[in-house]
């Protein structure tokens, strides 16, 4: 039976919908073997945090729950870009996902919203030039974050989430020129250090206790989706 693989597009819980993920599915399902299901969600500011992960949290379960579909539910995994990383590793953290999925990969998301954009920004490296997100992300924060949100929620803010509530195996990529990269080799260091296993120190990819880290040279966020795609 094939291994199942929820795909949770990005566009900074405002805009896009499936379709933009088709070809990175279509080469992802036929390279590996696997099935890959699209998802979409309800989008902010009209369905602000948390609404579109608990929607995806019942997507994912109806599609657990079709027999029609075959894949070996003991191999499933879930992942997405951007705004879509964020809401899987939230999705994955639901009570009722926990001991369903056994794998997580989180492409170049938004993970910690307590970290201001300023600061986001002066973590890039010098020499990275202009940043994207720099425009949008406050406007994306706007619709999505209400004011008197808390800001460490590991729901929102998923970089705080407890490894137990997360499946054993953690992919976290992310985009050197990016503003959000930081953020994610943050959340990698933070899980990769409960356990015992050994890490060969790499800047740039590295794996321990079940958590690996991925960091694209050169890309810039959202880039590095083209380049996997060439």
């Amino acid at each position: 039976m094939l291994i199942r693989w929820p795909d949770v597009h990005g566009g900074g819980f405002v805009t896009g919908n499936p379709s933009i993920d088709d070809r990175f599915c279509f080469d992802f399902a036929n390279d590996n073997k696997i099935l890959v299901v699209s998802l979409d969600y309800p989008k902010a500011p009209a369905h602000p945090f948390p609404a579109p992960s608990e929607a995806l949290v019942d997507a994912v379960k109806a599609v657990l729950a079709d027999q029609s579909l075959p894949f070996d539910r003991k191999k499933v995994a879930i992942g997405g870009f951007s705004a879509g990383a964020n809401l899987a590793i939230a999705v994955s953290q639901d009570q009722s996902m926990q001991g369903k999925l056994r794998g997580l990969i989180s492409f170049y998301g938004p993970l910690d919203f307590s970290i201001t954009n300023a600061e986001k920004l002066a973590r890039r490296p010098a020499d990275s030039g202009p940043d994207p997100l720099e425009m949008n992300a406050p406007a994306f924060e706007w619709a999505y974050v209400k004011a008197d949100q808390d800001l460490t929620d590991p729901l929102l803010s998923v970089a705080l989430a407890s490894k137990e509530k997360l499946p054993p195996k953690l992919y976290i990529i992310g985009c050197e020129l990016d503003m959000l990269c930081r953020e994610s080799e943050m959340m990698a260091g933070q899980l990769a250090r409960e356990g015992t296993g050994e890490m060969i120190p790499s800047d740039v990819i590295w794996e321990r206790n079940g958590v690996k880290w991925e960091k694209i040279l050169g890309e810039e966020h959202g880039k590095m989706i083209f380049k996997i795609l060439l």
